[in-house]
């Protein structure tokens, strides 16, 4: 069976997939889970299926990748804590068969419910639900348009004995000492930080009527204006804010001694002229992947890695026959 990228082009119009970015027309959107996915943090093309990238992030009807069980954890725990995930939804996890919850499940929960508050207490952090919590920001970028979730913002926290003006990123993981994988919060200098440095970079440059633009949905149920106070805009104007993360880990029995606070200070740290000009470059970068991969149509790249849990698959309900090609031993 011929897939639609390898037939003949009978119109102009079906020359690319995805229509370049045009004053009439949508502009296309990055976020920082786009730009891990096309560029590393050592400014290195990321081994990718562009067909997989086009279904999840430009489709006219996008294809949702399917979570991991970490994944659903943490959204399950965020959940919990601040009302909604990052995807603005309720979210719930199976029992066993047995009818019992899982034990890192009820772990989550104790971190959620019990000692989470305690933290929050501590640090002075400020949850108002559906207010301060899961607030999108957008910000033009040429002709593209990069957006973010923020989990906390606006929001005061105590950090080495002052009082400091916060974004507060929720994060649940195995554990917060683990110096392995690519989520070592054990080493968290090894990471991978471009999150952080999108969004400290993304509040320093804010237009608040564009983003009331861009999203009128957010703009009508709590208000951008009832976000970005004239206070708050003065302060990141001036660069007075940074970002943490607050990273509770479930594995482990000890849930006490599973939280970490970890600071990622874009704006006001030694090297803020590099950390700028790596960012910019990586956003350089991440455009001119996608320039490319528009340029050869897309053209699946079919890998085991990539296809046995891909959403754009025919097996799970995707469009795409070539994870049948792929094979492991």
């Amino acid at each position: 069976m011929a897939m639609p990228w390898e037939q003949e082009e009978q119109k102009p119009a079906e020359e690319k997939p995805v229509p370049q970015p045009q004053e009439d027309k949508k502009p296309m959107t990055i976020s920082q889970t786009l730009i891990k996915k096309l560029i590393d943090k050592n400014q290195e093309d990321v081994e990718c299926c562009p067909f997989q990238i086009y279904h999840q992030f430009f489709a006219p009807k996008k294809l949702r990748s399917m979570p991991t069980i970490p994944m659903r954890y943490g959204s399950y725990g965020e959940s919990l804590m601040l009302g909604a995930n990052a995807t603005d939804e309720e979210y719930t996890m199976p029992s066993l068969l047995n009818g019992k919850k899982p034990i890192d499940m009820q772990r989550v929960e104790s971190q959620a419910l019990e000692l989470w508050p305690i933290h929050q207490t501590k640090l002075g952090i400020s949850i108002v639900k559906n207010m301060n919590t899961q607030v999108p920001i957008y910000v033009q970028y040429g002709a593209f348009v990069i957006r973010g979730v923020l989990d906390l913002f606006p929001t005061p926290i105590f950090l080495d004995g002052e009082l400091k003006f916060a974004v507060v990123d929720i994060k649940f993981t195995g554990d917060v000492d683990s110096t392995h994988g690519d989520y070592c919060w054990g080493k968290p200098e090894w990471m991978d930080h471009i999150q952080a440095d999108l969004y400290s970079w993304m509040l320093g440059t804010i237009d608040v009527d564009f983003c009331k633009k861009m999203d009128k949905e957010f703009d009508v149920r709590v208000g951008y204006d009832t976000i970005f106070t004239p206070t708050v805009k003065k302060l990141l104007k001036e660069k007075k804010f940074t970002f943490v993360y607050c990273i509770l880990g479930y594995k482990k029995q000890d849930l006490k001694n599973q939280f970490l606070v970890v600071e990622r200070n874009f704006w006001n740290a030694a090297d803020k002229m590099l950390k700028d000009k790596e960012l910019s470059e990586r956003l350089r970068k991440t455009i001119a992947r996608i320039g490319y991969l528009n340029s050869i149509k897309w053209k699946p790249n079919p890998h085991y890695s990539r296809c046995q849990s891909c959403p754009v698959a025919k097996t799970f309900g995707g469009p795409c026959e070539y994870e049948k090609q792929t094979r492991t031993l």
